[in-house]
């Protein structure tokens, strides 16, 4: 069985998103001949806001063996700019943290790396040198600094890397520069995302769009390896059980700046004026209160509504399954005007096999997964999304059965172990 390094910032134990990707890959690398070795950082089992991430965790570096996997956590010292955030999170000096940011950036990048991206760096160096049957090094990326342990690697013992993108980074249309400062930023950085993923035999990412722009911008050929969703027991209920007098809509994941959920909700109010005597209409927002700047976009326009809207803190991942299997249509809002861009909620979406109300059409990757997995219910405009939700409410009033029929065979080819294939096509080339 031939080895691989893995080298992620973000890995399980740790509750967020980021962390499933390469969990993912871990659990089912082994299926195919490939021995995981992991390199990450020690993480808190519970991580309630943004600030729990950049709190000390761990005293010294643990091992332990994960099945055949085996995994390297490092403790995580948080550097003097993360301590000065958390310290002062409520009442931040803004000109002093970004010059801490700034600095901490001119180190990982041109200096040498300073906490966890020196520890990281250090640690993948020691396990190559000490296992000679690594044969390939993943790494996934944010923290996109990340990419120049993959070049140093390579540079050192000529190892072949995969650079893995679970965002894109200087061809990001979601995080445009705006600034003058920032557009110089992103120019300095760009030169060295060319010269560290130079260096890497593929790079991957999560939709056609994103591996079309980076590769194109990198020079290195990419593959698709969507995110994928998890086949887990409590995703398997084709009757789960739902409200009778409820219509419940339900929307998980982060809410960014791009993404119109105050049409939704506006259209969500209206709804509730037209049809609140025959059903009530309640959109849960679950772990949306880890953003507070989002938790007050959605109680803000809410006002009034108060009653039909449920935002929570981050709850356990198989809880938040259960508040979905319950609902009656689950929300995925496209970024407005950006394209290729697949929250990794809407393959949970598609795990659980239940309607998707897509708003507005992206016209690209998420349109093509709901329509080719028949639980799309695409609207281009608010006109469309009013008609499309009040027919399902009032489909429901009348006591008619959802009228989605999956296509199961295309939503199997979706799960994270048909992804991690893809991932070894690309192991097994190098």
């Amino acid at each position: 069985m031939k080895k691989v390094l893995v080298i992620s910032y973000f890995y399980p134990p740790c509750t967020l998103t980021a962390a499933q990707r390469t969990g993912a890959w871990v659990k089912y690398l082994e299926a195919y001949n490939w021995q995981p070795v992991v390199v990450t950082r020690c993480w808190p089992n519970a991580i309630h806001g943004p600030m729990d991430a950049l709190r000390p965790c761990g005293n010294d570096i643990r091992f332990s063996r994960e099945g055949k996997a085996e995994v390297f956590r490092l403790p995580y010292r948080p550097s003097f700019r993360d301590r000065y955030v958390v310290r002062h999170a409520n009442r931040p000096w803004r000109v002093l943290s970004r010059l801490l940011t700034l600095w901490q950036m001119v180190c990982d990048h041109w200096l040498s790396p300073v906490g966890v991206m020196k520890d990281l760096q250090v640690q993948a160096d020691k396990v190559i040198a000490n296992d000679p049957d690594i044969s390939a090094v993943i790494i996934s990326g944010n923290p996109f600094e990340q990419f120049r342990i993959g070049y140093r690697l390579h540079r050192k013992h000529g190892i072949p890397w995969i650079a893995d993108y679970r965002d894109d980074w200087n061809t990001s249309e979601l995080e445009e520069a705006k600034t003058l400062t920032g557009r110089l930023l992103r120019m300095i950085t760009s030169v060295n995302e060319k010269l560290w993923v130079g260096t890497a035999s593929f790079i991957t990412s999560v939709s056609p769009w994103y591996v079309e722009k980076i590769q194109q911008f990198t020079g290195v050929k990419g593959e698709v390896v969507l995110n994928g969703y998890d086949e887990l027991p409590e995703m398997d209920n084709d009757h789960p059980p739902i409200s009778p007098t409820e219509f419940i809509i339900t929307y998980n994941g982060t809410l960014y700046e791009s993404q119109d959920v105050e049409t939704v909700l506006d259209v969500v109010k209206s709804l509730i004026d037209q049809t609140g005597d025959k059903l009530k209409i309640v959109i849960h927002f679950p772990g949306l209160a880890y953003d507070s700047v989002a938790e007050n976009r959605v109680r803000k326009n809410m006002r009034g509504y108060e009653d039909h809207v449920v935002i929570t803190d981050r709850i356990p991942r198989l809880k938040v399954l259960e508040i979905q299997q319950q609902s009656d249509v689950l929300l995925m809002i496209a970024h407005g005007g950006v394209k290729g861009v697949p929250s990794s909620k809407v393959f949970e979406y598609i795990g659980l096999r239940k309607p998707v109300l897509l708003y507005p059409n992206d016209h690209d990757i998420l349109e093509s997964l709901l329509t080719e997995t028949n639980l799309g219910v695409i609207c281009n405009n608010r006109e469309q999304l009013e008609n499309s939700m009040k027919e399902m409410i009032l489909s429901k009033v009348r006591g008619e059965a959802n009228t989605t029929r999956p296509d199961k065979a295309v939503i199997a080819g979706l799960s994270r172990k048909q992804q991690v294939e893809k991932l070894v096509h690309l192991l097994n080339r190098l």
